[in-house]
């Protein structure tokens, strides 16, 4: 992990030498990635935008969802696209705040709300790179999925290459 956020990092300086552009960096989360990535950056005196990538945020609101609503579809994706409209207003704490409420009126036991419990804490514990609203008022992109759609595209595409010249 530490080789590839390093490689980013030079091409980033190749790219921005003079740092005259506002750097940032989707995260999924990881502890481990948050610290190599706030590392590299102090070890190469770059100031960086760390921002968490929404669709992994959303993962977690699915999984809540699924506890809160188990039979209802339709409640469930409009609960979850109201907490991410929350989400991208910049209001992480507010619906991290909510989910726990929710799971309570719910009257969920323990077992039940362990997905919301699990979606507040990630929301709770990682809302200072949850400003969506800040970082698209920047332009600032706040989502890998093209980048990840691609990368899984390419692999397949190598593998089925790689697989026919055998």
């Amino acid at each position: 992990m530490g080789s590839a956020i390093e490689q980013g990092f030079q091409e980033a300086l190749q790219r921005d030498p003079d740092q005259q552009m506002q750097w940032v960096v989707l995260i999924d989360g990881q502890p481990q990635l948050i610290n190599q990535v706030t590392k590299k950056a102090l070890a190469h005196e770059v100031s960086v935008i760390i921002v968490q990538d929404v669709i992994h945020v959303i993962e977690y609101l699915w999984k809540a969802a699924h506890a809160l609503h188990p039979n209802d579809p339709e409640k469930r994706e409009q609960w979850v696209k109201e907490r991410t409209f929350e989400l991208l207003n910049g209001n992480a704490q507010n619906v991290a705040s909510g989910l726990r409420r929710a799971a309570t009126r719910e009257g969920l036991d323990q077992k039940k709300r362990e997905p919301v419990d699990t979606a507040a804490d990630y929301i709770q514990n990682n809302k200072q790179r949850l400003k969506y609203d800040e970082a698209l008022e920047l332009g600032l992109p706040i989502a890998t999925g093209v980048i990840e759609g691609a990368c899984r595209h390419i692999v397949k595409a190598l593998r089925t290459r790689e697989a026919s010249l055998w």
